[in-house]
């Protein structure tokens, strides 16, 4: 996998912080692990050590994982960064997914195959996605749709009735641009036209 690879797990559960640390630092002797049990500790390892992946559990109390994911992504753009959950949720599997990771485990098949794959899959520049959260996916694709907060705003204008040009006027954006986003909303949620899509946002409840 390379050399001087720094590897960072932030667990709230001791237990689990030192025990997935422990369990990656056995893929290979050119690994460093440390561990953090909140996210201002995860923030202050990163801010002094070139942390090369860091495993971040999505549900902490106080700042969330998904919140430390989303400050990590923002302010350490380099840095890999896996989402790992003990939920099986297809929804809380789809919000780790939006946040901007580079993969997602679950705790319950984080073995050491699974994170050497997952390893290697992203230190390569490539996402992971476990087959038991694909399975989850799956099972609810709808809790993998996502909205920017720009297609949010259009959404909801359109629910009120207002055209492509108003919609414009409204966000100061060309018509041009708000019919791209009508066309990538209809791909996206797999509707023919604005009333379908609108009628299928209120019906799944996806804002």
């Amino acid at each position: 996998m390379g050399s001087s690879i720094r590897v960072l797990v932030v667990d709230d559960c001791a237990m689990v912080a030192e025990g997935l640390s422990a369990l990656v630092k056995t893929l290979g002797p050119d690994i460093k692990t440390y561990h953090a049990l909140t996210a201002q500790d995860a923030l202050r390892i990163v801010g002094s050590t070139s942390i090369t992946v860091a495993f971040i559990d999505a549900r902490m109390p106080g700042t969330s994982g998904i919140e430390l994911i989303k400050t990590l992504r923002k302010d350490y753009y380099s840095l890999k960064i896996v989402g790992i959950t003990s939920y099986a949720q297809p929804q809380t599997v789809a919000e780790i997914l939006q946040s901007g990771v580079d993969g997602v485990l679950l705790k319950s098949s984080a073995t050491s195959e699974a994170l050497r794959s997952c390893l290697t899959s992203i230190l390569a520049g490539q996402r992971f996605i476990s087959a038991e959260v694909q399975s989850l996916l799956e099972e609810a694709p709808l809790a993998s749709i996502h909205f920017t907060p720009r297609q949010q705003q259009i959404i909801k204008l359109m629910s009120e009735g207002l055209s492509s040009k108003e919609i414009a006027a409204r966000l100061i954006l060309s018509p041009g641009s708000i019919e791209d986003y009508r066309k990538t909303l209809l791909r996206k949620t797999k509707c023919n036209s604005a009333g379908e899509l609108v009628a299928f946002i209120s019906k799944n409840g996806l804002l």
